[in-house]
């Protein structure tokens, strides 16, 4: 209403207390006795439109705000199915990977099954021919003795009686044993179904991300490394936090630097060698690049590059073999009868001599040690910590031994050969116990199958007592079971890093990974011959 009910007069005046409109002719003697604080209408409506116009603006921006929200709502659901989608088809590949290769396995447990059944199959009907034969032999021998019926027949007796001894020693001379088929299943299967070996799923606060490494690092013991993550949030407190664990549970020390309000540095260092994990979150929440896998080596402790100096009787100039002793002192082979002990700094300690050519060394946990010989008379040695003769054995199963490893619970001492493959003796007596693998010569033409091996230099037992075998001709690294067994190709041939040309030297560290030396390269692989990086130096040439 724009005019005075009570004189008709357009309103002049607004109380802000009352919130009453009146035309200057009206009795407000109250509103002005109360003190209440009265405006022109003009000022009123002035006020008005401006705080309406706040409104409408605040309105609008909280409109603004929630399509903002929706269309951010949306598009996370949209990123979040993306990932969904992704994830699936990442699981389905990697099922559908371990279904062919569970498939191709089995196919091969079939093959060798079909192979066995062929060869009592080209047997079985001879040996059912032959019995029936043998039969009908007996059969008329059996006729005629019944014919036979007075003291005159005593000759003709005697010869049917040599037959029938004739007989039953050919029957009692064939070997009727016939092996009978079975299937073994790994002992791990169950073991590796029941534990997190496929992978897992987590989720993460993608505002927070790892700008400075991949998935996985790898540093040296003592070695101090910094991790880089980068907020979309402005944040003026620090909202991330971060734990270090190695496998065994040992935690360490992890200092996080708020740098810039979207900025964090993450520094820590790892004293033991081994695997760890750390683990960023913001509010208990992963962030994305996390947890990361932190693969710690032991740090380079010096060189020896004076061995040659100090071979008094047979300057090699060569080096076959290095073993490190408890006490932390080091034994270097040179294919002589002299053996070469250094300190952990690298000084020459002392020369030991052996009753034979020492190349490739293993030690025992009773301070005992296994050597090949393939120098003269190639045999393996046991002898104590000072290199004196316990016993020898191999003589007249081995033609060029070389890398030499033992299966400490059950005393069987591994040993690959040059031509026969890896075989396996009795640390104790020197008992052969059988071979490993099939010996072959290289073809051109002709891949190297499963199992083959050509030129064999070097053998290790990983954690799970598996045999590692340096397949040196093929270029590559095989991996066999307890039971010899063949499982897998660890690492492959090739020049670049992560593949092989020729290994030589194979061993396996306190964690499980694996070290091998190739063409002039020295390589770090984890258990599963996965590629972590060299440990050589490019000046080593």
């Amino acid at each position: 209403m724009d005019t005075c009910i009570h004189c008709n007069n357009k309103f002049d005046f607004f109380c802000t207390c009352c919130q009453l409109t009146f035309c200057k002719d009206c009795d407000v003697a109250s509103c002005y006795q109360n003190k209440h604080y009265v405006i022109t209408m003009n000022t009123a409506v002035n006020r008005f439109k401006k705080e309406l116009d706040e409104v409408k603006k605040l309105t609008d921006d909280i409109k603004l705000k929630i399509e903002e929200k929706r269309d951010s709502i949306m598009n996370d659901n949209n990123n979040f199915q993306r990932h969904k989608t992704a994830c699936k088809t990442d699981i389905d590949c990697l099922k559908n990977k371990v279904i062919k290769e569970v498939e191709d396995k089995c196919k091969k447990l079939i093959s060798d099954l079909d192979n066995l059944s062929e060869e009592r199959d080209k047997v079985f009907p001879n040996k059912v021919d032959f019995f029936d034969s043998v039969m009908e032999d007996v059969d008329r021998l059996n006729l005629s003795i019944t014919k036979l019926c007075n003291p005159r027949d005593l000759n003709r007796l005697e010869r049917f009686e040599k037959d029938l001894s004739l007989t039953r020693n050919k029957v009692i001379d064939d070997d009727q044993r016939s092996l009978m088929p079975k299937f073994i299943q790994s002992k791990r299967m169950n073991d590796m179904i029941s534990c997190n070996i496929i992978g897992e799923i987590i989720a993460y606060d993608p505002d927070y991300e790892v700008v400075t490494c991949t998935t996985n690092k790898l540093v040296q013991t003592g070695e101090s490394f910094t991790i880089d993550v980068l907020s979309s949030r402005l944040n003026q407190a620090c909202q991330v936090v971060a734990n270090l664990t190695k496998s065994t549970g040992e935690r360490s020390n992890v200092e996080v630097i708020h740098v810039s309000e979207n900025m964090y540095k993450i520094k820590s260092l790892c004293n033991s060698e081994g695997d760890w994990k750390m683990k960023i979150t913001v509010d208990n929440r992963n962030i994305k690049g996390s947890p990361i896998d932190i693969v710690v080596v032991l740090r380079l402790v010096c060189t020896i590059d004076n061995i040659s100096n100090n071979m008094g009787k047979k300057n090699t100039k060569r080096v076959v073999d290095v073993m490190s002793l408890q006490d932390g002192s080091i034994l270097i082979s040179n294919g002589s009868c002299e053996v070469l002990k250094f300190n952990q700094s690298g000084s020459f300690v002392d020369s030991i001599d052996s009753s034979q050519n020492v190349c490739n060394m293993c030690k025992l946990d009773d301070n005992h040690i296994v050597y090949s010989n393939h120098v003269n008379g190639p045999c393996i040695v046991l002898c104590n910590d000072q290199f004196k003769e316990i016993r020898s054995f191999g003589k007249d199963k081995l033609a060029y031994p070389s890398g030499v490893t033992v299966n400490k619970p059950t005393r069987v001492v591994y040993v690959t050969d040059d031509q026969h493959g890896v075989l396996k003796f009795s640390v104790d007596n020197g008992e052969y116990l059988g071979r490993i693998g099939r010996t072959i010569i290289k073809s051109e033409d002709k891949r190297p199958e499963d199992e083959e091996m050509n030129g064999p230099l070097d053998v290790a037992l990983n954690h799970d007592n598996q045999l590692l075998v340096a397949d040196t001709q093929n270029s590559r690294v095989q991996i066999f079971d307890t039971n010899g067994e063949f499982v897998s190709i660890a690492i492959c041939a090739g020049q670049e890093d992560g593949k092989v040309i020729c290994p030589c030297g194979i061993i396996v560290d306190e964690v499980g990974n694996i070290i091998v030396s190739s063409n002039n390269m020295l390589q770090l692989f984890n258990k599963n011959g996965v590629f972590i990086k060299r440990i050589d130096h490019k000046e080593d040439g």
